[in-house]
């Protein structure tokens, strides 16, 4: 089985587009997951941090465990969108100094 970097990658040098469906609420997922196979292409299924806090996806966790209900990788896949690691400090690259900016 491909790994989703590689699908991804067959993707861009085809030039077709793997299209992504954000999930603000996990009763999303299933009828999601149906359309991708019943259409029978592929996509990623993603969650951003945006969706854990404003909407009701509760989290990756909350999220993952509703994908695993109904995942077939042969058509879906889940991907964490925005998760943005900027600001984790201290930095595996450097562990004296924070990668927090000034500004924040």
């Amino acid at each position: 089985m491909l790994t989703t970097a590689e699908i991804v990658r067959n993707a861009w040098q085809a030039e077709v587009m793997v299209p992504a469906f954000n999930v603000p609420y996990l009763p999303m997922v299933e009828p999601l997951v149906r359309a991708v196979i019943d259409q029978n292409v592929f996509a990623l299924i993603e969650t951003a941090r945006i969706e854990w806090l404003t909407f009701e996806s509760q989290g990756p966790a909350a999220v993952h465990a509703e994908f695993v209900k109904w995942q077939n990788p042969d058509y879906v896949r889940l991907h964490l969108d925005h998760v943005c690691l900027l600001y984790t400090s201290p930095s595996p690259r450097d562990r004296t100094r924070s990668r927090m900016p000034s500004s924040a």
